[in-house]
C-alpha cells in the first residue's frame, strides 16, 4: 500500500461532501476550483464514538473533498503508469472521489528579547528581559491516516 494516506470513494464529490456535511457542527463550506476540478471544503466540529478507545474524540476538521473524475483518454493512460509504479495505488487513482482530512492546531509565537552587559571576562550582567506573545494563530495538520484508523466511513 502506498505511503500517501488518501480517502478514495466510489460516489461523486457532491455526494461524498453531502455525507461529510452531516457528520459535522457549526460546518463552514467553501468550493473552490483546483488544476480544472472541483474541490469542496467542509470546516466544524467533528465528534466520534471510537469504539477501541472507548471513548469520544471531539476534534475540529477540515474536509477537503475533490473530484477525481477521469477527464481524458490522456489522463485515464497517466493514470494508468501511475498505478503500476505504485503497487496498491490504483485504487486511488480510479477513484471519482478523493479526500483528506486536516486537525486544526492552534500555536503562539514568543519572542524575546534579553539585554545584557559585558564587562572583561565577568559573567554578563542581564539588564532586561522582554517577551512578547502573538495573538493564538493556527494550521492544519494531515491526520487522514488517523481519521482513517478511528472512523470507518462507507466508500
Amino acid at each position: 500500500m502506498p505511503r500517501v494516506s488518501i480517502m478514495h470513494f466510489t460516489k461523486d464529490y457532491q455526494t461524498v461532501a453531502e455525507a461529510f456535511k452531516d457528520m459535522v457542527k457549526n460546518l463552514v463550506v467553501t468550493e473552490r476550483e483546483e488544476e480544472g476540478k472541483a474541490v469542496i471544503e467542509i470546516e466544524g466540529d467533528f465528534e466520534h464514538f471510537v469504539l477501541e478507545d472507548m471513548d469520544i474524540w471531539r476534534e475540529h476538521l477540515k474536509f477537503e473533498i475533490k473530484d477525481n473524475r477521469i477527464t481524458s483518454e490522456d489522463d485515464r493512460e497517466a493514470r494508468s503508469i501511475i498505478s503500476e509504479s505504485i503497487p496498491g495505488y490504483g485504487a486511488v487513482m480510479f477513484s471519482p472521489t478523493i479526500a483528506f482530512v486536516y486537525r486544526r492546531v492552534t500555536y503562539k509565537i514568543i519572542t524575546t528579547t534579553l539585554v545584557e552587559r559585558f564587562e572583561g571576562n565577568e559573567i554578563p550582567k542581564v539588564l532586561s528581559r522582554e517577551a512578547l506573545e502573538s495573538e493564538p494563530q493556527y494550521e492544519w495538520k494531515d491526520i487522514t491516516k488517523e481519521f482513517g484508523r478511528k472512523v470507518h466511513v462507507e466508500r
